[in-house]
């Protein structure tokens, strides 16, 4: 039987400024969207959780953290950072564009804070190498 695995991705201007999609600005409050992962444990606790996130608007080391501490703290199993990257000229330009060497400093700060799992670096999607993560947290071992 397959595994089941839920994937949420937390949004919110209290986290890593206003989401901005198709020029729509999106209000979420990231403690709402982190109730999804957080319940999922609650009532399902074996199954796993993963969440990412689009690095694009310039966002600060010390927002992109407390993003990554708060999914820790409800007990996120696996991680995804990427770089936005501006699909057409419609759409939001990128802000900054995220060097390799800080992607695979966030990777092993989310490692020590306790996730199973991460891919981080430019090119990650939220599928990102998806299956061996899953493969790697039943093995117990790390995939980068």
């Amino acid at each position: 039987m397959a595994q089941v695995v839920l994937e949420q991705f937390p949004e919110g201007k209290t986290a890593i400024g206003p989401v901005i999609e198709d020029g729509f600005y999106y209000d979420f409050d990231l403690r709402r969207s982190l109730e999804v992962p957080a319940w999922a444990k609650i009532y399902a606790p074996r199954m796993v959780t993963k969440s990412g996130l689009m690095l694009r608007l310039g966002e600060g080391t010390a927002e992109v953290l407390q993003v990554l501490c708060d999914l820790s703290e409800v007990g996120c199993d696996l991680l995804t950072l990427g770089q936005y990257l501006q699909p057409t000229d419609r759409q939001l330009s990128v802000g900054r564009y995220v060097p390799p060497d800080e992607f695979d400093w966030y990777r092993e700060k989310a490692e020590a804070m306790g996730f199973r799992g991460v891919a981080s670096g430019p090119l990650v999607r939220s599928s990102h190498r998806a299956e061996a993560l899953l493969v790697a947290i039943n093995s117990s071992e790390r995939v980068r």
